[in-house]
């Protein structure tokens, strides 16, 4: 079991680990290749892949399933780091010098919990991101989200980053200066994410972009426009709803926050324009429930005053 240096095509130094027998441990490859993906630094790519290499040994050595562990299994382990022999059938016969120093434990510990939280939140998620949810949720334009990198999703804070890159391998573009913009989305939004690169970007994908062509000769490759246009075009002819497009998400989101009662800059930011105004004049229309609850809470206030004789004031 040992941490190996790899060379990307694109000349860069990554690490994954193999087992005995030279095979590549996909679990943890999986989840390093994600940290890559993510923006973590080389030397934490390695450091990590370093303790992962110790944590799989211990599994090897006694026989465990990586998912069928238990608490009893992590104790076990932590005496396991502190053993000079690299042994649990191995026990000192006196008190000795643990391996490893506690600092190196805990930080060992600390990345085998994130291990393990990045594969649980691959499991309870669906296999594929679903497209329509992203384009709802964001309001974002399409070019935008197709040149969207790992890194510019934000685990922790749940926050998508739209940025500037110029002149992108699948064409994507930002249109306006006002369109690099961070995004608040949901949890749940964030986690089919998660789940989506650890399945979709595996070793052999070279390309930062989020969405990737999944089948076909441009496989693994950066997803284009017109791969969105054959998805579009397949879940019209599936649904037999003709209006169904990605701008629809859009505007049907932006509207659905200004019914909400979002104030007129806030959509304006959300939506990546220059001007509230643009926002509203192109976007935001009020339904009619929309305009039947703002008459139903506004008539009494404006309702004409009638004098004491029962006779309205009739004059303009």
């Amino acid at each position: 079991m040992q941490v190996v240096e790899i060379e990307t095509q694109q000349r860069q130094r990554r690490y994954v680990v193999i087992d005995d027998e030279g095979t590549l441990v996909e679990p943890i490859v999986q989840y390093l290749k994600y940290l890559d993906h993510i923006g973590a630094a080389r030397n934490t790519i390695r450091s990590y892949a370093t303790a992962l290499r110790l944590y799989w040994q211990y599994l090897m050595q006694q026989g465990l399933d990586w998912q069928q562990i238990t608490l009893d299994h992590l104790a076990q382990f932590i005496v396991w780091l502190k053993l000079p022999s690299g042994s649990l059938k191995v026990l000192p016969a006196h008190p000795v010098p643990q391996a490893r120093s506690n600092r190196t434990i805990n930080h060992t510990l600390m990345v085998v919990r994130g291990f393990y939280d990045y594969h649980w939140r691959m499991e309870d998620t669906p296999t594929n991101i679903k497209d329509k949810t992203l384009l709802y949720e964001s309001a974002a334009r399409i070019g935008e989200l197709l040149a969207l990198f790992v890194e510019d999703v934000d685990v922790a804070e749940n926050q998508i980053h739209i940025c500037d890159r110029g002149e992108l391998e699948n064409e994507a573009e930002i249109k306006t200066i006002h369109a690099p913009r961070t995004i608040d989305v949901s949890s749940d939004l964030i986690d089919e994410i998660v789940a989506y690169v650890g399945r979709a970007h595996t070793v052999d994908v070279e390309t930062n972009h989020l969405f990737l062509k999944l089948s076909g000769e441009r496989a693994k490759q950066a997803m284009t426009y017109e791969d969105v246009d054959s998805l579009f075009r397949r879940l019209r002819q599936k649904t037999g709803i003709r209006s169904v497009t990605p701008h629809m998400l859009r505007h049907t989101m932006l509207t659905t926050l200004a019914e909400l009662g979002w104030p007129p800059e806030l959509l304006q930011v959300r939506a990546g324009h220059a001007s509230f105004q643009q926002t509203y004049q192109t976007y935001v229309h009020p339904s009619q429930k929309a305009l039947r609850r703002a008459w139903e809470q506004t008539q009494e206030q404006i309702r004409l005053k009638t004098s004491p004789g029962g006779e309205g004031n009739h004059g303009i």
